[in-house]
């Protein structure tokens, strides 16, 4: 039940929308987007269901891109970073502004670093 509300709220893979992909949520009525725990939570269930420690990927990034980054023993921050490096390549961060509403709050926040980019009144 969470997760399919957590993706009510945010249907957007990350990764992808950073990489200028586009992802469906459903595909016949099978749900094709997954609640990632940014940091593994190993059993800590206070990491388990804090809010800032989640994102939505598709099953694509969450089983090839995360896991490889999780399995090479990467940070929080170094995704973070990775993220920011991929909106940079694909030039998506007008992309991302846009789409602001369907990003958690604390990955909306960790790519767009400057707070004034999400007013509504910034100029194209």
């Amino acid at each position: 039940m969470f997760a399919e509300c957590w993706l009510e709220t945010y249907p957007i893979c990350v990764l992808c929308l950073v990489r200028n992909e586009c992802r469906v949520y459903r595909i016949g009525g099978r749900r094709v987007m997954q609640v990632d725990h940014i940091t593994p939570h190993r059993g800590d269930m206070n990491l388990f269901w804090a809010q800032d420690n989640l994102e939505t990927l598709c099953r694509d990034c969450h089983a090839i891109a995360k896991r490889s980054h999780e399995d090479r023993g990467r940070t929080a921050w170094q995704w973070f970073a990775r993220l920011r490096d991929e909106m940079k390549q694909h030039d998506t961060m007008r992309d991302v502004i846009e789409c602001r509403d369907l990003i958690p709050p604390r990955v909306l926040h960790e790519l767009i670093t400057d707070p004034a980019l999400l007013t509504d009144n910034v100029s194209n």
